[in-house]
Formats: C-alpha cells, sequence, structure tokens
C-alpha cells in the first residue's frame, strides 16, 4: 500500500515535457536535458513585490521558518539581502523537527537557486543531504540536485553516494540518474549496489515513459538492490524479461541467481533470458544451477543433468561464458561429475570437447577427473571406457574394473596420469587381494614419480608375508624412498622384519633418521633401537620382533631381559604392559625385575600397576611384603602417583596372609602422605589385631 501511494502521487516538478520527449526531441545528452529541465522551472514568486517600509529583523525571519510561512522568510532574506543572515537561517532550519525541516530547507535551497548565490558552504549542504537520507523528502532530494546543476555547491565526493542513494530512495529517479552521471563523469566510486542500481535505470526502455511509471520501476528495484529484499528478485527479472533490449551487467545477473537460488527458485528462466539475449555470464550462475538440479521431483536425475548441462552447452557455444575464471573450473567439474554419474558420458565429452582448458585451471583440485575426462576423450566407445567411468564412478571399485584398469593403465599416455590415480588404483586392488597385480602397477609408476606414500602404506599393510612379494616392493619403494613420510616407513619396516628382512628394516630406520627423529611410535623405536643393540644376536632380535610385531605377550619376558640386558630405557606405556602380563601370568619374579628396573631408571609406574600386584597377592594369599617395600621406595622417588585405592590394596594383602604389622605400616604410611584409607579397612585391622593379641 505504501508504494501504491507512492506511485498514485502528482509528479512534484510541472515540466511542460517529460524526459522521453527531451530525448526524442533533441540530440543533448541526459546530463544537458536534465539541467536545463531544471534551470527553466517557474520560480517561485514572492508573496509581495513591495519593499518594505522598515528593515525586517533577523528574528523575524527566524520566527517566519516553518512550513506555513516559509514564503514570508524567504522573502525577508531577500530583503535583508545578507549572507549571514541565509546561513543563520539554514542552520535554524536544519534545527527543526524533521518533519518541519524538510520543506524548509527545500524553501531556503530554492532560494538560493533564485538569487543565483553561492550561499552554501560544503558543510552545511553536507548537513541537508543527511537530513534527506533520513526524511525521504522528494522535493528535498530533488532540489539538492538542483543545487548541484546550478553549480552553487561544487559535488561532494564524500556523500555524493547518499544522495545518489536517497534520491532512488525518494523516488526522485530523473534526478538520481542524472546525478549517477555527474559521478561517473568525475569518476566517484559508488556502491556496487547503487551502481547496478543506475545502471539499470539509464537504460532507455527503462527510463522511458511517465513520471509515475519510472517512479514504480524505481521503486520496485531500490527495493531489492538498496534494502536487500531478496524476494524482489523474480520480480527484476520479470521485468528485464519485459524489456527485451535491456542487457543487465553479468554482476547483476549473477547476483540475481544467487538471490532466486537463496529464495528457493528456479535459476533456469535468468539463464535462458542471458542466453536469448547472449548476455555475458559469470560462471557462479551455473554454480548455482548445478547445485539446484536435483532439486525438481517430477523428474529423474538424469533428464535433470541433461537439461541442465544443456544451458552450459549454448553457453559455451555462444562464447557468453568465461571459460578462464577459476569458478569455471568449478563449473566444469560439477557439471562433469553430474553426467559421469548419471550416465551421461557423451555430453561430459562433449562439454569437455568445447572447453577443453578448464583442466589447466587448478588440476590439482580433482586430478582424477582430468585424468578421466583426457582418458575418455582419447579412447572409443567400449569396456575399456566404460571401466575409466566406473573407477571413478564407484565408491567401491569392483575387482574386474580394478583388473582391467591395472592391464590398461601402462598403455595410456601419462601426460595428465597423476599420483592420485595410481593410489587409488593400488588401493583397490589391496581391498581385492590382488596384491601381485598391485605390485606390478606400483613397480611400473615408480620410475614416473607417481606413487605417493599412500599407495606402498596401503600395500606394506595389507599385503600378506611373503617375502616373493615383500622383497621386490622393499627395493621399489627404497629407490624412491624420502625421510618425510614416517607412516610408511614403519608399514615398511614391519613387513621387512616380518619376512625376516631385518637388515633391510635397520636400513630404513636409518634413511628416516634413526634414533634423532622424534616422530616414531614408540613401541618401533624401542623396537628398533633393541635391533640395533643386538645386531650380533639374532635370538635376542627375534624375541623383540615376537613381542613389538607379532602382538605375543608371551614373549614379553624375554623382550624384557633383551633390552634390560642391553640397559636400554623402556617407555613407560611399554614397561606397564610388560609387568601386567607378568603379573596376571602369575609371574611375580618377572614382574619384581620389572619393577626394580624401573625404579632403578627412574621410569614412572601407574598406581594402577601396584593396585594389580596386590589384588593377585591377596586372591592368591602369597606374602607380598617385597612388593610393599618396592611401592614405598617408588612413593618416596615420587615415581607413583598413591592413592586410597592401592593402600587399601597393600593392607588387604597383608590381612589376608596376616602380616598385620605391615598392614599397620602401610596406614601410617598413607597418614604421613596425605592418602584417606576407610574407616572399614582400619576397623577390620584393629579388629584382627586385638583378636591376635588375646
Amino acid at each position: 500500500m505504501l508504494l501504491q501511494r507512492g506511485w498514485r502521487r502528482p509528479p512534484l516538478w510541472r515540466w511542460k515535457v517529460s524526459y522521453a520527449q527531451i530525448q526524442t526531441q533533441s540530440q543533448q545528452n541526459l546530463h544537458d536535458a536534465l539541467k536545463e529541465r531544471w534551470v527553466n522551472r517557474p520560480r517561485a514568486t514572492p508573496i509581495s513585490k513591495t519593499a518594505p517600509q522598515t528593515q525586517p529583523l533577523l528574528q523575524d525571519i527566524l520566527n517566519s521558518l516553518n512550513p506555513r510561512d516559509i514564503e514570508t522568510a524567504t522573502t525577508l532574506l531577500s530583503d535583508r539581502n545578507d549572507i549571514q543572515d541565509y546561513h543563520t537561517a539554514l542552520h535554524h532550519a536544519l534545527s527543526l523537527p524533521e518533519d518541519d525541516a524538510s520543506p524548509v530547507v527545500a524553501a531556503l535551497l530554492r532560494h538560493a537557486i533564485h538569487n543565483h548565490q553561492r550561499l552554501l558552504s560544503t558543510e552545511d549542504f553536507d548537513a541537508c543531504i543527511n537530513l534527506c537520507s533520513n526524511s525521504l523528502h522528494t522535493s528535498l532530494a530533488s532540489t539538492l540536485v538542483s543545487v548541484l546543476a546550478h553549480e552553487i555547491v561544487p559535488i561532494p565526493k564524500a556523500s555524493a553516494a547518499t544522495l545518489v542513494e536517497t534520491c532512488v530512495r525518494s523516488r526522485a529517479i530523473d534526478e538520481a540518474i542524472w546525478l549517477y552521471e555527474l559521478c561517473q563523469e568525475q569518476q566517484i566510486r559508488l556502491p556496487d549496489s547503487v551502481s547496478l542500481l543506475l545502471a539499470c535505470l539509464l537504460a532507455d526502455q527503462i527510463t522511458g515513459g511517465s513520471v509515475i511509471t519510472r517512479r514504480k520501476r524505481g521503486a520496485d528495484m531500490s527495493w531489492y538492490f538498496l534494502s536487500d529484499y531478496v524476494a524482489m528478485a523474480p520480480s527484476v527479472l520479470e521485468l528485464f524479461q519485459r524489456k527485451a533490449t535491456v542487457r543487465p551487467p553479468s554482476l547483476l545477473l549473477g547476483r540475481l541467481a544467487k538471490d532466486l537460488s537463496d529464495f528457493k527458485q528456479s535459476v533456469v528462466p535468468l539463464i535462458e533470458y542471458a542466453l536469448k539475449m547472449r548476455l555475458p555470464l559469470d560462471a557462479t550462475v551455473f554454480v548455482k544451477l548445478l547445485q539446484l538440479a536435483h532439486r525438481d521431483p517430477t523428474e529423474s536425475m538424469a533428464a535433470t543433468v541433461e537439461a541442465t548441462t544443456d544451458l552450459i552447452v549454448q553457453a559455451l557455444r555462444q562464447a557468453t561464458l568465461d571459460a578462464e575464471e577459476t569458478s569455471f573450473a568449478t563449473v566444469m567439474r560439477k557439471a562433469l561429475k553430474l553426467c559421469l554419474q548419471n550416465g551421461l558420458a557423451a555430453r561430459a565429452l562433449e562439454l569437455h570437447a568445447l572447453a577443453p582448458t578448464w583442466t589447466s585451471i587448478n588440476p590439482d583440485a580433482d586430478s582424477i577427473l582430468v585424468w578421466v575426462m583426457t582418458t575418455l576423450s582419447s579412447l572409443p566407445p567400449g569396456p575399456a571406457s566404460e571401466a575409466v567411468v566406473d573407477f571413478w564412478t564407484s565408491k567401491r571399485i569392483p575387482k574386474e574394473v580394478a583388473l582391467s584398469l591395472s592391464t590398461l593403465l601402462p598403455t595410456l599416455p601419462t601426460t595428465h596420469l597423476s599420483s592420485p590415480v595410481v593410489t587409488k588404483l593400488a588401493q583397490a586392488l589391496c581391498a581385492h587381494q590382488a596384491f601381485p597385480e598391485a605390485l606390478e602397477l606400483l613397480q611400473w609408476a615408480t620410475p614416473l614419480d607417481l606413487v605417493s606414500s599412500d599407495s606402498w602404506t596401503s600395500f606394506f599393510k595389507f599385503a600378506p608375508r611373503k617375502v616373493e612379494l615383500v622383497t621386490p616392493a622393499l627395493v621399489a619403494y627404497l629407490s624412491k624412498a624420502s625421510g618425510d613420510d614416517i607412516d610408511t616407513a614403519v608399514a615398511a619396516m614391519t613387513a621387512a622384519l616380518l619376512v625376516d628382512h631385518t637388515d633391510v628394516a635397520i636400513d630404513i630406520y636409518t634413511r628416516h633418521g634413526g634414533q634423532s627423529a622424534t616422530t616414531w611410535p614408540l613401541s618401533i623405536a624401542t623396537l628398533m633401537q633393541g635391533l640395533l643393540a643386538a645386531a650380533n644376536s639374532p635370538a635376542k632380535q627375534k624375541s623383540l620382533i615376537d613381542y613389538f610385531l607379532g602382538k605375543d605377550k608371551a614373549a614379553s619376558t624375554a623382550a624384557f631381559e633383551v633390552l634390560a640386558g642391553l640397559d636400554m630405557v623402556i617407555p613407560s606405556k611399554t614397561l606397564r604392559d610388560m609387568i601386567l602380563h607378568a603379573l596376571h601370568s602369575h609371574n611375580m619374579v618377572a614382574g619384581y625385575n620389572m619393577l626394580r628396573y624401573a625404579a632403578a631408571k627412574a621410569i614412572p609406574v601407574a598406581p594402577y600397576v601396584f593396585t594389580v600386584c596386590f589384588t593377585e597377592h591377596s586372591r592368591t594369599k602369597h606374602d607380598a611384603k617385597a612388593f610393599i617395600e618396592l611401592f614405598f621406595t617408588f612413593t618416596k622417588l615420587y615415581l607413583v602417583e598413591d592413592n586410597s585405592i592401592v593402600y587399601q590394596a597393600a593392607i588387604s594383602a597383608c590381612m589376608n596372609t596376616n602380616n598385620l604389622n605391615l598392614a599397620w605400616k602401610c596406614a601410617a604410611v598413607a597418614e604421613t602422605r596425605g592418602v584417606v584409607v576407610g574407616n572399614a579397612f582400619l576397623s577390620r585391622l584393629d579388629e584382627l589385631s586385638a583378636a591376635r593379641d588375646d
């Protein structure tokens, strides 16, 4: 309703001719035509032409500064003819309430125009623009532009954009267009939204017609461009579709595509309109189109993709789609993926043939797709091309496809072949237990620098532990091995050790930094250091390999004896696992030796280890004195974080073996270390002590 009332308002300027008539009757440009129209406007006639008998007072002028008496005020200003009085009156008008200030300031500005005097300062003019932007008073906006047209003040570069936007918002469309051209002449930069709006309004078919029509169109567009009212996007597009000769810029088409997409509207009509008009299109428009390709539930996905990509084909044939931008490569990748995933390989090849340059724009973004398309374009239709498509589209590559490609790949050009292609194929072969074919592929690709560390990691982890497979793989890996990838080195060393290639494992360990490297897993570092220290004892090396790689917990005691005999510092986690296995196996001698070793090497031990130890002694009713004394040693050395649970387990072990004196000692040590033992334990211990004394 607000817009309708605005459109019904009669024009504020009663010009004798419209802008459309000026344009057809004269060869003048828009700037001169509008300026001439303002200059030739009928002027306001003073109320009385008779000079007053006495000089009016300034206070009389200020008292008349209201919408009802403004003509009297301007007459009095003319009589006094004092520039300072005019400035005072203008400042007073600017201080009035907003509803009163706008018409009063507009009248004072018209007074300055009528007298052809440079009565305004730049600061005063900026204040008037600020008032107009808040009130959106149409007459004031028009008058401000008239001030610039009569060169009363120079155009303010800082607030020019505000004035242009205010003119549009207040429906002063002709003034906004004139000011827009003036800004272009003086190279004053305007916000993109304002520039787009005025560029559209400047088109002949948009600005033609009556004042009311121009205001209605300007209102529609200002809602969209200046108020970010996304719901107006379909209306703006419809406006352009009705005006067949209007050529909106590509930036505007991109914005419309985004807003239509956000408003859950199809962008197909927009692209069809652009193709019909042969307008340059930004690639982001097609990105939105492809993102919405799956939203139409009335058609099959393949039909939707085919219709969508047909628009891209038309744009490429018209050369209206910029094929050099990064976003264009994104469009091509998305379109090709949709085509291949929906069985439209022919359409994918057509797109690729129309714009093959997409492969050179950020090729690493999807190197597998680049290889797939270049390979398809060189292969005739048949099983080989189908295998290439299946290789790219399948989440889990079928075995027959993987085997077919492993045979086909060495026969194809390697121009666009990349490491991800080889890695994906090698992993697929390993997943299907086709290890000989995977090894053959990796050996072929290694001299071409196409084998990544992931390929070798997958092979070494999943290949069977056969010397005839692992040995050639290690040779191929070592020929290109670098010191950067620890994960692959660990997998290769593990494979080498499990097929008794200890020397090869040590070689790999040395190549990757050996003991100086800080990124080795602790267990692997301990194993390799032990193997190096026991280089002259294959039996000791076998014990270490069995424990660390064979996951043979029974070999923990032997592995510990080897490491302890080599005077090595065993990592805390590894030693904890060894101790727990010895305790659970009731090998208390080995467990005790391991704990003594930890104390001697100052290796921290978790309190849980001692809790398990005391619990086992309590269950089997074996004397825990040696372990308890060792526990006290750990507490003194701060190698264990003691707590009430471990002390209660020790007290229970003592009570079950009737060693009450040691139990009281445990309670006393706990008290000195600030650890609270449960009252139930102390009461039970007290009862047992009393019974013994009796």
